[in-house]
């Protein structure tokens, strides 16, 4: 034991940190990083599509092909389906 650990282990059990709960908020924060950096990625990779679909949308909606309610009911009726194949695997996958 040098100098340093004796110096931690004071000072821990002077503040009244425990070990564990030390390392357990470290796990947490660690967690919380990851989940942080894949959420950022995630959207920035998605903020290049939706900025794309935003400017065909001006585009038809100015050409008068159709309004905003219509453009929002195709844009969720494509994708149903694949939100029902996506549940049901993983509906299969975990039975």
């Amino acid at each position: 034991m040098d100098v340093g650990d004796h110096y931690c282990s004071t000072r821990r059990a002077l503040l009244g940190i425990d070990s564990a709960e030390l390392y357990k908020n470290s796990e947490l924060c660690s967690m919380y990083a990851a989940v942080m950096f894949l959420s950022v990625e995630t959207s920035s990779a998605v903020q290049r599509i939706i900025s794309i679909e935003r400017t065909v949308f001006y585009r038809k909606r100015a050409a008068g092909m159709y309004s905003a309610l219509p453009y929002a009911f195709g844009k969720v009726q494509i994708h149903i389906p694949r939100w029902i194949g996506t549940d049901s695997f993983k509906i299969l996958e975990t039975f």
